[in-house]
């Protein structure tokens, strides 16, 4: 467990949201987005709910939308002992893109030009996956302006925008 600040926001302006609060998180203290105070909470380990919880080793989909906290979340993610088939994650930074292609992910689409949700599948289950499907709801295959994409699955994606 870790011991973070975590920003709550209201909900008077827009949805009833919040994240941690750090530099390179969505809730940087410099831009705070309220002015409610942070409070201490402790983080929970992604691995130590999978063993809690009795979660295979290998699972079909994990979605990571977690306000910039995404890298933080999974650097120490156990991927010699669980994986996920297909993930969607938001906004991955370079050293989440770097860590996803160690551990054989593949990028495959993201969800408009903005590419902000991006989707991930590994390798080991790219032939099970129907990619009509990716261009049935319009996802894009290409570069956008979040990411730049190669012409091969096996080019690792370059992180273009930054947050």
């Amino acid at each position: 467990m870790e011991q973070v600040q975590f920003k709550l926001h209201d909900g008077s302006r827009r949805a009833p949201s919040g994240g941690i609060e750090g530099l390179g998180f969505d809730n940087d203290p410099n831009k705070p987005k309220t002015k409610d105070p942070a409070v201490s909470l402790y983080t929970v380990p992604v691995q130590e709910i999978l063993e809690r919880y009795r979660a295979p080793p290998v699972m079909e989909y994990l979605s990571l939308d977690i306000e910039g906290a995404e890298y933080f979340v999974m650097k120490d993610f156990p991927f010699t002992t669980y994986r996920f088939k297909i993930m969607t994650i938001e906004r991955p930074s370079q050293e989440l893109v770097n860590l996803l292609y160690s551990n054989q992910y593949v990028y495959l689409a993201a969800n408009n030009e903005y590419g902000m949700e991006t989707l991930w599948v590994h390798r080991d289950h790219l032939s099970e996956l129907d990619t009509t499907a990716i261009e049935a709801v319009k996802w894009r295959t290409v570069s956008t302006r979040w990411i730049e994409v190669g012409t091969s699955p096996a080019e690792k994606p370059r992180v273009i925008a930054q947050k």
